[in-house]
């Protein structure tokens, strides 16, 4: 929901929005262990989970509220402000409710899934870290 406020004009409206978030797998790295130990280790390197796209459903607009003066019309600018900030809001949202999180379980599964074609899961043990940003 946002709101612009203008003299005497409210408006409060609602866009759904869609939020993808990912990791680059051409930047994952692995080893093998390299000692007796550590043998049957597969340490895997994971790069930051980002955001891979952030995008407003312009179809999806619904006036939720409207107060309006002709004395007081909405700018376009303040309407890009207003779409910019709810882009901004539903990142932070969706970020603060896991998403970061499950596309960085989603990835462990994926290359799990791709280890054990070549190095069976009851043989080896797959060690996962996750680098910070560079």
């Amino acid at each position: 929901t946002t709101r612009l406020v203008g003299s005497e004009m409210c408006i409060r409206d609602r866009y759904n929005t869609t939020i993808k978030a990912g990791i680059n797998f051409s930047d994952v790295k692995w080893q093998l262990g390299d000692t007796d130990d550590t043998s049957h280790n597969i340490y895997v390197d994971i790069p930051e989970v980002k955001t891979l796209s952030a995008d407003i459903d312009l179809d999806s607009f619904k006036v939720l509220h409207e107060e309006n003066n002709i004395f007081s019309p909405i700018t376009l600018t303040e309407h890009n402000d207003s779409l910019i900030q709810l882009r901004e809001n539903a990142l932070s949202d969706a970020i603060n409710s896991g998403l970061y999180d499950r596309a960085l379980d989603n990835a462990k599964t994926i290359l799990t899934s791709f280890i054990s074609q070549v190095y069976p899961s009851n043989e080896y043990s797959i060690i996962f870290s996750e680098r910070a940003s560079e």
